[in-house]
C-alpha cells in the first residue's frame, strides 16, 4: 500500500460539504489550539496526541501531501518513541493506514470522513 506519485491518490470522502480550504482551515485552527493549550497547561495529560496527529493527517491529506511518521510525531513535538504507540492505536482503530515497508502514514477513508464531520462541525447524533 505505497503512495503513488508523491500525492494522496484518493477521492474526497463524502463528507465534503464544506470547501477543501475551509476544512484544511478548520483544522490548522484546532491544531494551533491545541498546541497553545498543551503549551499553557505543560503536562502531559493535557495534550490530546492522537487527535493532534489526526488532524496532521487530515491537513496533509486536504493538501494532499505525503506525511511521514516522522513528520507527524515532529509537528505534534512528539519524540518519535512517543508518537508510535498513538499511530499504532490509530491505526488499530482503522482510523490511520501505514504504507507497506515505508515511513509514510495516511487517514483512511473513515478517518477522513470522521475528521471532515468532527472539523466541518457537522456532527451526527451517535447513540
Amino acid at each position: 500500500m505505497d503512495f503513488p506519485g508523491g500525492r494522496l491518490s484518493r477521492p474526497r470522502a463524502s463528507c465534503d460539504e464544506a470547501p477543501k480550504t475551509s476544512i484544511e482551515a478548520r483544522a490548522s485552527r484546532l491544531h494551533a489550539e491545541n498546541r497553545r493549550r498543551a503549551e499553557l497547561f505543560n503536562r502531559p495529560v493535557m495534550a490530546d496526541n492522537a487527535m493532534n496527529i489526526m488532524l496532521t493527517a487530515l491537513i496533509a491529506h486536504e493538501q494532499g501531501t505525503r506525511l511521514t511518521r516522522t513528520a507527524a510525531a515532529m509537528a505534534n513535538r512528539l519524540e518519535r518513541k512517543d508518537a508510535e504507540p498513538v499511530m499504532a492505536d490509530l491505526v488499530a482503530g482503522r482510523l490511520v493506514e501505514k504504507g507497506d515497508g515505508t515511513d509514510l502514514v495516511r487517514l483512511t477513508p473513515l478517518g477522513v470522513d470522521l475528521m471532515r464531520e468532527f472539523v466541518s462541525g457537522k456532527h451526527r447524533n451517535v447513540g
